[in-house]
């Protein structure tokens, strides 16, 4: 482009356009030319940092996955654990209702058992009563008909 630049014959380039001193342009390509590198290494810089702020952002992105799937897994885990408690919560209440039931016919068999040697016993003591009333009753008829004679 310089070399061209300096090859170039003067033109008009028609009315409102004017080209300026060729020394002047040709300074201004070769300014171009030199800060051409370091833009372009700017321009890189600026990509590199693009790439590794992307990674930065996938490696974040990672971690929040793998600690949601972990905590995902956790209240599945915690809600496999409720599950089972609740089970094993309502075989306990089964059991011990149970229980209650087999008690509470034990214990309605016990005291029934009781109140029947209650009854025997009281069954007897009624028999002595009325042998000994009916003892007294015939002693009294002995007595008025002996004694009353």
């Amino acid at each position: 482009m310089v070399s061209k630049l300096k090859s170039a014959k003067k033109q008009s380039l028609g009315k409102g356009f004017v080209i300026g001193d060729k020394d002047e342009l040709i300074a201004l390509v070769e300014n171009v030319r030199a800060l051409l590198p370091s833009v372009v290494a700017d321009a890189e810089e600026i990509l590199n940092r693009r790439e590794l702020i992307i990674q930065e952002a996938k490696m974040q992105a990672e971690k929040v996955l793998a600690k949601a799937e972990v905590q995902r897994d956790q209240l599945a885990s915690n809600h496999e654990v409720l599950l089972t408690a609740a089970a094993q919560a309502e075989a306990l209440r089964q059991e011990v209702a149970a229980e209650v039931e087999k008690l509470r016919i034990e214990t309605d068999d016990y005291i029934d058992k009781q109140l029947a040697r209650f009854e025997i016993a009281l069954t007897k003591v009624l028999t002595s009563v009325r042998k000994g009333r009916e003892r007294l009753v015939s002693d009294t008829e002995t007595e008025d008909r002996s004694g009353g004679k």
